[in-house]
């Protein structure tokens, strides 16, 4: 039995299968179907959203901005903790979430072991800390005091 590469029986692979549920379009059966095909300005893939922005979710992640969401305030920020998985790392990337925590604001916290990211950084001793993809300390254990400030500055500009 032949099957076509999309899928068994013909049918097309569902394009939202690798997305987490939450961020999968929620589809209604009927004539008030709230979905709406859109191309991301972003990077011009063309897929189907009920969301109220065109721009899908892998720009957003990054960051991008389409003109219309240009005066939006975004609070989302990156953290990203590089280190080897030393106590020293494990603990700067604790004194990063209770940072977050005191500061109240929405982060994605991302704990990064490769040692190739680490160059692309400019990272030369570990722990380090990556604001908003910009190396912001390096070779030492931040105080979550120390790492509130440094995220008020990425929020500020």
């Amino acid at each position: 039995m032949m099957t076509s590469p999309g899928g068994c029986c013909g049918s097309q692979p569902d394009p939202f299968a690798d997305l987490p549920a939450e961020l999968r379009p929620q589809s209604t059966a009927g004539s008030n179907n709230p979905l709406r095909l859109v191309t991301c300005p972003g990077c011009g893939m063309r897929y189907s959203t009920n969301r109220s922005h065109d721009i899908c979710p892998d720009c957003e992640r990054k960051g991008i901005k389409t003109p219309e969401r240009q005066g939006e305030n975004d609070t989302m920020l990156t953290i990203k903790v590089l280190g080897s998985g030393c106590a020293n790392c494990k603990r700067l990337e604790q004194h990063a979430r209770m940072a977050l925590e005191q500061v109240g604001v929405e982060a994605e916290i991302e704990y990064v072991t490769d040692v190739a990211k680490f160059v692309d950084y400019g990272l030369m001793s570990t722990p380090g800390l990556v604001i908003n993809e910009k190396l912001v300390s390096s070779g030492k254990v931040l105080a979550p005091n120390s790492i509130v400030s440094l995220i008020q500055e990425a929020q500020a500009g």
